[in-house]
């Protein structure tokens, strides 16, 4: 029993973490460095490429941001496994479940459609302060922040165009006349 109140507090508790960093820490403007480089770097790569951004498609290294965070947070956390071992082990398990799934929704943009919305919507969809959720959305729906874009008409426009033209399909073109597709 104890193994499993320990691991369930634990991944609970990990998805709480998940969902607190990105919205509290990587959204917060008055926290530059963090800021800055979330959404300049990760956000940009991200909208352009209909979710992909290159940095996934790279080999896993120990040099990430993503990666650096994700261990100095495991050794934040580390005294707890003298005493909740099994806390910390479901803590491990979410960083390592956080990171693959991450990695492979900006990897994937099909995948990341179909298995993690929540975590496309966020990316794609025209309020990138919703959603923050990256494994699973149990703390935006808590926390009223889950706002659904996938299968909307806007939304399938924009990813048919993709799936068709690639990420030149994401911006307006201009007609023969001049003008922006879509402006009168």
């Amino acid at each position: 029993m104890d193994f499993f109140v320990q691991f369930l507090l634990g991944w609970l508790y990990g998805h709480f973490f998940e969902y607190a960093a990105h919205r509290w820490v990587f959204h917060n403007k008055k926290l530059k460095s963090a800021f800055n480089f979330h959404f300049s770097q990760h956000h940009a790569k991200s909208k352009r490429g209909c979710m992909v951004d290159t940095e996934a498609l790279k080999k896993i290294s120990f040099k990430e941001f993503e990666t650096k965070s994700l261990i100095f947070v495991l050794v934040l956390h580390s005294p707890f496994v003298f005493y909740f071992p099994w806390f910390y082990f479901a803590l491990v398990y979410s960083a390592v479940a956080y990171k693959l799934v991450h990695r492979k929704a900006h990897s994937d943009h099909d995948w990341a459609r179909k298995h993690v919305p929540w975590h496309y919507d966020h990316h794609m969809g025209p309020d990138q302060h919703k959603n923050w959720a990256v494994r699973l959305p149990l703390f935006d729906y808590l926390l009223r922040s889950r706002v659904v874009y996938k299968g909307k008409p806007k939304e399938i426009i924009r990813y048919n165009n993709f799936k068709k033209w690639g990420r030149y399909g994401l911006r307006p073109r201009r007609t023969e006349h001049g003008r922006y597709r879509g402006n009168s």
